[in-house]
């Protein structure tokens, strides 16, 4: 019963969303998140509004809010220290998907060695950037913008 009440909000907040949440501000706005109902259901790609301390819009929002937390990040490590992601931590992130832009580092088995060597807090995923791989294969660099 309690699962069934869940849905029922969750696809009204969607439904409603595609009338009201493109002209309301909300305090917060969550971008891009997947939202679990509680039930096996697989999961909803939507944004999430908040005021208050209440959950008041699931869905296509628009980012007309005092606060807008988007989880796209670039957490290219590189030659960088890997504590230097404390930033990611202290906003609740706990994996980082590094390269996911194009570029990045392709020495894979390096990067972990020293990510597990140094310490790194959150959970890493590394996508080898096919922009890095064009330039190793092709030499030279082109323009990045």
């Amino acid at each position: 019963m309690k699962k069934s009440i869940v849905y029922a909000f969750l696809t009204f907040c969607l439904m409603c969303s595609g009338f009201y949440g493109c002209s309301q501000r909300y305090d917060i706005v969550i971008k891009s998140g997947k939202i679990f109902d509680g039930s096996e259901k697989n999961p909803v790609d939507a944004d999430v509004g908040i005021m208050g301390e209440r959950i008041v819009a699931i869905g296509k929002l628009s980012s007309k809010a005092s606060r807008v937390i988007d989880v796209h990040n670039h957490a290219e490590f590189g030659n960088k220290n890997p504590k230097s992601v404390k930033n990611f931590l202290t906003q609740g992130v706990t994996t980082l998907v590094a390269g996911n832009c194009g570029y990045g580092e392709f020495r894979v088995a390096e990067l972990f060695l020293r990510l597990e060597r140094h310490g790194v807090g959150p959970n890493v995923i590394q996508l080898v950037g096919h922009n890095t791989i064009r330039e190793l294969a092709m030499g030279g660099s082109f323009d990045r913008g």
